[in-house]
C-alpha cells in the first residue's frame, strides 16, 4: 500500500488548501532562522553580510532572527552528482566507454566532462548514493525544522562569476569546492520538495546583485511569499537593474 502525503511520508508532497497558500496572515511571533552555510559549504562573507543584514529586516515586522552557523545538514552533495550522472549518462544512451567515443563529437564539453567520470560507476555506487540521498530527506532535513518556521540563507555562496567558468568557481572563500554545484545553496530543496523564493538582497562593490533565499516546511507556499513581500516592502529592489 503507498503512503499518504502527510508529514511522515518524505517523498509525497501534503495536500495544499486554502490556508497554506494563502496570502494574507499575521507575521509576527515567526521565527525565522538564518543560516549562511546551510549545505556546510564555505560561503563569501559579503555574501553571507548582505543576505543577513536583508533577512534582519524581518525583525521590524515582528519576526524573531535567529543566527544558526550549524549547517542544515552535509547534505549529499557527492552522492547526488553520482546520480545526476548516471542518469545524465542513460538519457543520452551513453552504455560504456565505447559509446562515449563514438557519439563525444556530439556531446558539449561541459556535459562530456561531467558525465564521463559516470562511466566508471557501478550500482553498487549508485544505491549507495540513493540511501545517502533518502537519509537526509528522512531524517537531517525534518530535525532541522523544528524550531523554524522559515529558514533563510544566501542564495549562492558566491556573487555573480563570469560566464566564462565552464561550470562555476572552484573555490570560495579561499577554500577549494567541487564545481559543479557547492557554490549553490538551492538544491537541498529541490531533493526535499519544500518551497523556496529568491529575491535581491543587496549589491557587490561593482554593483551586481546577490541573492537571499527563503524556505518554508513543505506545504508552506503561503508563507514564504508573505515573508518575501515583508521584505521586499523594506527594500524595493525592481526599479534597480545591474549594469551589463
Amino acid at each position: 500500500m503507498l503512503a499518504g502525503p502527510d508529514d511522515r511520508d518524505p517523498f509525497s508532497l501534503p495536500a495544499l488548501g486554502e490556508k497554506e497558500l494563502s496570502l494574507e496572515g499575521d507575521l509576527r511571533g515567526l521565527r525565522v532562522t538564518f543560516c549562511p552555510r546551510p549545505t556546510g559549504a564555505p560561503v563569501e562573507t559579503e555574501v553571507a553580510g548582505a543576505a543577513e543584514k536583508t533577512a534582519r529586516l524581518l525583525e521590524r515586522r515582528g519576526m524573531e532572527v535567529v543566527l544558526r552557523k550549524e549547517p542544515l545538514a552535509r547534505a549529499p552533495l557527492d552522492a547526488l552528482v553520482v546520480i545526476f550522472r548516471a542518469v545524465a549518462l542513460a538519457e543520452a544512451g551513453i552504455k560504456d566507454e565505447a559509446d562515449f567515443k563514438k557519439n563525444r563529437d556530439l556531446l558539449t564539453d561541459t556535459f562530456a566532462a561531467f558525465v564521463e567520470p559516470g562511466l566508471k560507476l557501478t550500482l553498487r555506487d549508485y544505491l549507495e548514493a540513493q540511501a545517502q540521498v533518502t537519509a537526509f530527506l528522512e531524517q537531517s532535513a525534518p530535525d532541522y525544522w523544528k524550531d523554524c518556521d522559515v529558514l533563510a540563507t544566501p542564495t549562492l555562496a558566491v556573487p555573480p562569476f563570469s560566464t566564462k567558468l565552464p561550470l562555476g568557481p572552484d573555490r570560495v572563500a579561499g577554500e577549494r569546492v567541487d564545481p559543479h554545484l557547492a557554490w549553490a545553496f538551492t538544491w537541498p530543496f529541490n531533493l526535499t520538495g519544500q518551497p523556496a523564493v529568491s529575491i535581491p538582497c543587496g549589491w557587490t562593490k561593482e554593483g551586481l546583485p546577490l541573492g537571499l533565499q527563503l524556505v518554508g516546511r513543505r506545504g508552506a507556499d503561503g508563507l514564504v511569499l508573505r515573508v518575501a513581500a515583508a521584505i521586499e516592502e523594506q527594500a524595493p529592489w525592481s526599479g534597480r537593474r545591474p549594469t551589463l
